[in-house]
C-alpha cells in the first residue's frame, strides 16, 4: 500500500514536470521564429548564453523545495469566510513554485539583458577603434587584436561555443567579414530543406557586414511606419512567410531583406562580364545565339541571386537557365545600345550609322531605358581619363567628328616628316597621345636662325609671334614634305588641357600641338538659318508695331479697326504698317552695321564666316545675330578684333541714334508728338546708361511714374502730356537706338560662341574663359529673375543655344597686345553701365 504522502508527492512532481514540458515546448516554438538576432532572443526569453547546467540546478532546487513543502504535515485549514475560496496544500505549493520560478526567470532575463547591452557597447567601441586604426594605418597586429576581441564578443552574443585553439582565432582575425557576420551565422528557417552548414554559408558569403543594433532598429521603425499595403508588398516580395502583417517578425524580415540586398550587390560586383564579340544573330528573328559556356556561366551567377529577385521572373522563378537567357539578352541589347546612343533621352539614333537595321530587324535597337543623355554623359565621364574629360569640356563637338580624325599612322608621319625637320621650331618630347578627336603632341619650341633676331622680340628675346611662326613653318613643311597630310588633319598650337604637375608654374600653362581632323566647323545650316532669320525679322516687325500700339492714340484707332472686323467689315491697318516701317528699318540698319563690321574684319584677316542668322525675340525683336566661323582664325588677336568690331560698332551707332532721336523728340510739335511710338518706362529704367541719356535730354525725372493726362501739350513737355503712367512716347530713332544699345551690350557678355565669349577666349584663354562665363551667367540669371525680362530671356537663350566653346584657333598661345586689353576694358564698362538698372 502506497503511503498518502508519497502519492501527494508524486502528484506534485508530475504537475511540475508537465509545466516544465509546456515551458520547454514554448521555447522550441520560439526558436522556430527564424534567424532571430541576439537582441530579439534577449527580449523574447530565448537567449542561449546561460548554460544548461545552471538551468538544471535551478530546476532541481525548485523540485526539492516543492517536495519539502509536501512532506511537512499539512495543518488543518482554518475555516475561511464563505466568499473566499480555500486552496489545498498541493495547489498552494504549486502556486509558490510558480512564483519562485517566475522570479528566477525574471532575474535571469534582466541579467542577460544587462549583459547583452554591456557587450553591445563594448562591440560598438571596438568597431570605432578598429575604423580609426584602419584609417590611421596602424600596425596589422593591433588591427588583428581588435578584430579578435570583436569576434569573441559577438560569438558570446550569439551563444556559440568559443574555441580556444590558435588556428580558429587567427582565422577569425584574418577573415573579418566572415566572423563578424551575425546575420549569416544566426539565420536558419524552420522550413529549410538545405543541408548546407553554417561554415559553408560563411564561405559563400564572406563579405556581408553586420548591421549594428541602431541600424536594424532604424530599419524596423521605418518598416513599421510604412503603410500596411506597402509592408505586405515588401514581405511578399521577400518571400517571407506570414499570416498577419501586424504580427510579423519584423526584425527577422529586415535582416532577411538586408541579406538579400547585400547578396545582390555582391553578385553585381563579382558577376563575370560576358563577351559578345563573336555572338551570331539569327536570320529573320534577329535574336542573338549564345554559346553553352555563356549560358552556363550566367546560370551560375543566377543561382546566387536571392529568391525574391528570381520571383520577379514569374513562371521562370525556379528555372535558372531561363533567367540566364533573359539576362544575356538584356546585356546584349544594352551593349548594342551603348554603341548607338543619341538624343536628349537616348531615343534617337547616332550619326555614325551603327543603328541602322541589320538582317531584317525592324526594331530600333535604341530604347528609352538606356538612361538618356545625362546618364550617358555620366558613364562617359567615369570611363574616360581626366585628360580626355578636359579635352571634351574645352573644345566643341565639331572637333570630334566620327571617322574624320587623323589616324595614328598619319600623326606619326607628321612627327617624322615635319616636326623633326630643322625648318620647324618645335622639338617633340614624346609619342603622340590620343585624345577625343585627335592627338596631343607635347614638346618645346626652339628658335630658328630666321627668327633669332627680330624687332618683334620682347625684352627677353622671345618672339611675340612665336605661335604664328611655328604654325606657318608647320604648314610650309607639310606642303613641301608631306602634301598628303594637308587634307587629312589640322594642327593647332594650344595650351595643354591637362599639363603634368612638374610642368606647371606661376602663370605657366605649357603649350602643345593639338592635331584634329581637317574640318572643325559644324557645317552649313542654310535651311535652318533661313527659317530662323525669317522668324527674327517677323518678331522685329512685331516689336516695331508694338511700340506704336503703346501710344494711346494708335491703340484707339486699332481698336476701331478690330471692331469693324468683328462686325464682318474689312479692317484697314495699312496706316499702322506705314507708321512702323521707319522704326523697323532703323533697328535693322543698326544690326546690319553690326554684322558688316564683322565682315570687314573677317576679310582683313582672311577669315571664313557664314551669313548672319537673326535670332527672334519677343522682347527686343531679335536677340542677336549669329555669325559662325567656317575656319579656324589665325590667332587670338584676329579673333578678338573680329568679335569686338560688331558689337562695338553697334553700340556707338546706338548711342548716336538714341541721342539724336531724343533731340528730335524734343523738337517735335504737339500734333506729331501725339503719333510717336512709346516704350514702357520700366523698360527704359533697366539701363543706367540709356535711361541717364534720356533723363539728360528730355529733363530730369521724366522716367519717374507719370499720371495719365488727357490732351496734348507742347513738345517741351517731352512726353509729359500723352504719356501714360507706364509708357513714354519717343521718336522712332530714339527707340531704335535704345533697343540696339541693349542688344549690343548683351552680345558683349562672355558666353560660349557669342562675341563676348570670343573676346573672353582671346583675353583669358581656353582654360580661363569658362569660369568667367559661369560667374557672369549666375549674376545675369539673378538680375533677370529679379526684374528684367530682357536679360532673363537672353540668358536662357545663350545657355541652351550658344553655350558651346568656340572652335580652336591655329595659335592659342600668343597673347593679345595691351591696346586690345584697353578696348576690352572700355567695352566692359559700357556693358555694365548699359545693363545695370537706374535704381
Amino acid at each position: 500500500e502506497i503511503p498518502v504522502t508519497s502519492q501527494k508527492e508524486n502528484e506534485v512532481v508530475e504537475t511540475v514536470e508537465k509545466e516544465e514540458a509546456v515551458v520547454e515546448k514554448k521555447k522550441e516554438e520560439d526558436t522556430k521564429e527564424g534567424f532571430l538576432p541576439f537582441f530579439a532572443q534577449v527580449m523574447m526569453g530565448t537567449a542561449k548564453n546561460i548554460t544548461d547546467e545552471v538551468q538544471k540546478q535551478e530546476q532541481q532546487q525548485q523540485k526539492e523545495e516543492v517536495v519539502e513543502v509536501v512532506e511537512s504535515p499539512a495543518p488543518a485549514p482554518p475555516s475561511p469566510p464563505p466568499p473566499v475560496p480555500t486552496l489545498s496544500p498541493q495547489e498552494k505549493a504549486i502556486a509558490e513554485a510558480k512564483a519562485l520560478r517566475a522570479q528566477a526567470e525574471k532575474a535571469r532575463l534582466e541579467a542577460e539583458k544587462m549583459d547583452a547591452i554591456l557587450t553591445l557597447e563594448k562591440v560598438s567601441k571596438l568597431e570605432s577603434k578598429l575604423e580609426a586604426a584602419q584609417k590611421g594605418g596602424d600596425k596589422k597586429d593591433e588591427v588583428t587584436s581588435i578584430r579578435e576581441q570583436i569576434n569573441v564578443l559577438q560569438m558570446k552574443l550569439r551563444g556559440e561555443t568559443m574555441e580556444t585553439t590558435p588556428s580558429s582565432t587567427t582565422t577569425a582575425a584574418v577573415k573579418k567579414d566572415e566572423e563578424m557576420n551575425l546575420i549569416t551565422t544566426s539565420s536558419t528557417t524552420s522550413d529549410s530543406t538545405t543541408t548546407t552548414t553554417q561554415e559553408e554559408k560563411k564561405a559563400e558569403n564572406p563579405t556581408i557586414p553586420s548591421l549594428s543594433y541602431t541600424e536594424i532598429q532604424d530599419r524596423v521603425d521605418k518598416f513599421k511606419n510604412s503603410p500596411k499595403f506597402m509592408r505586405q508588398l515588401v514581405a511578399k516580395t521577400a518571400d517571407f512567410d506570414f499570416t498577419d502583417i501586424d504580427s510579423i517578425n519584423t526584425t527577422a524580415l529586415i535582416i532577411q531583406l538586408y541579406e538579400d540586398e547585400q547578396k545582390a550587390i555582391r553578385l553585381m560586383e563579382t558577376s563575370s562580364t560576358t563577351d559578345f564579340t563573336n555572338v551570331q544573330v539569327e536570320e529573320g528573328s534577329g535574336k542573338p545565339k549564345f554559346t553553352p559556356e555563356q549560358i552556363e556561366q550566367k546560370a551560375k551567377d543566377v543561382s546566387r541571386l536571392p529568391q525574391f529577385v528570381k520571383n520577379l521572373y514569374g513562371d521562370d522563378a525556379n528555372n535558372d537557365t531561363a533567367i540566364a537567357l533573359s539576362l544575356l539578352e538584356d546585356d546584349y541589347k544594352e551593349e548594342q545600345q551603348r554603341k548607338n546612343r543619341g538624343g536628349w533621352f537616348g531615343s534617337s539614333p547616332s550619326s555614325d550609322g551603327d543603328d541602322k537595321k541589320k538582317d531584317g530587324d525592324d526594331k530600333n535597337p535604341i530604347s528609352a531605358g538606356n538612361g538618356g543623355l545625362f546618364a550617358e554623359l555620366k558613364r562617359r565621364r567615369e570611363e574616360m581619363s581626366e585628360l580626355d574629360a578636359m579635352v571634351e569640356s574645352l573644345y566643341p563637338k565639331t572637333t570630334r567628328k566620327e571617322d574624320e580624325g587623323p589616324s595614328e599612322a598619319q600623326v606619326n608621319k607628321l612627327v617624322s616628316d615635319v616636326l623633326t625637320k630643322s625648318t620647324v621650331p618645335f622639338m617633340p618630347s614624346g609619342k603622340p597621345e590620343a585624345v577625343p578627336g585627335g592627338f596631343l603632341i607635347r614638346g618645346t619650341v626652339t628658335k630658328t636662325s630666321s627668327s633669332s633676331s627680330s624687332k618683334d622680340d620682347d625684352e627677353d628675346g622671345n618672339s611675340k609671334f612665336e605661335g604664328d611662326n611655328l604654325i606657318e613653318a608647320i604648314d610650309q613643311t607639310i606642303e613641301r614634305n608631306a602634301p598628303a597630310l594637308k587634307d587629312s588633319m589640322s594642327v593647332f598650337y594650344v595650351a595643354d588641357p591637362y599639363p603634368q604637375e612638374e610642368e606647371l608654374g606661376p602663370g605657366v600653362w605649357p603649350p602643345v600641338l593639338f592635331v584634329t581632323g581637317p574640318d572643325v566647323w559644324r557645317g552649313p545650316q542654310q535651311i535652318a538659318g533661313t527659317i530662323v532669320s525669317g522668324l527674327g525679322l517677323a518678331t522685329l516687325w512685331y516689336t516695331a508695331i508694338e511700340s506704336f500700339l503703346l501710344n494711346p492714340t494708335f491703340m484707339a484707332r486699332a481698336d476701331e479697326q478690330l471692331a469693324l472686323a468683328d462686325s464682318g467689315l474689312t479692317p484697314d491697318l495699312g496706316w499702322l504698317n506705314e507708321s512702323a516701317g521707319p522704326l523697323f528699318l532703323f533697328l535693322l540698319c543698326i544690326q546690319l552695321a553690326h554684322d558688316t563690321a564683322h565682315r570687314l574684319v573677317a576679310n582683313a584677316y582672311k577669315m571664313e564666316i557664314t551669313i548672319p542668322t537673326f535670332v527672334p525675340s519677343l522682347v527686343t525683336g531679335i536677340a542677336s545675330s549669329v555669325t559662325t566661323l567656317k575656319a579656324p582664325p589665325k590667332n587670338k588677336q584676329a579673333l578678338f578684333d573680329f568679335a569686338f568690331a560688331g558689337p562695338f560698332t553697334g553700340m556707338i551707332l546706338s548711342l548716336i541714334a538714341l541721342y539724336f532721336g531724343l533731340v528730335l523728340t524734343v523738337s517735335t510739335d504737339a500734333a506729331s508728338y501725339a503719333n510717336l511710338p512709346a516704350l514702357p518706362v520700366q523698360f527704359l529704367r533697366e539701363s543706367a546708361l540709356g535711361g541717364g541719356i534720356i533723363d539728360g535730354v528730355l529733363g530730369q525725372g521724366v522716367l519717374d511714374a507719370l499720371p495719365p493726362v488727357t490732351g496734348a501739350t507742347s513738345a517741351s513737355g517731352a512726353g509729359a502730356g500723352l504719356a501714360s503712367a507706364n509708357n513714354l512716347p519717343l521718336h522712332p530713332l530714339a527707340i531704335a537706338g535704345y533697343i540696339s544699345l541693349n542688344l549690343s551690350a548683351l552680345s558683349l557678355l562672355p558666353f560660349g560662341r557669342t562675341d563676348g565669349g570670343r573676346m573672353s577666349l582671346a583675353l583669358f584663354g581656353r582654360n580661363g574663359s569658362p569660369p568667367v562665363g559661369l560667374i557672369t551667367s549666375l549674376l545675369l540669371f539673378l538680375r533677370g529673375a529679379f526684374g528684367s525680362d530682357l536679360i532673363l530671356f537672353y540668358t536662357t537663350y545663350i545657355l541652351f543655344f550658344q553655350n558651346e566653346p568656340e572652335i580652336p584657333l591655329r595659335n592659342e598661345v600668343d597673347e593679345v597686345d595691351f591696346s586690345r586689353i584697353l578696348l576690352a576694358t572700355v567695352s566692359g564698362v559700357l556693358v555694365l553701365l548699359t545693363l545695370l538698372p537706374m535704381d
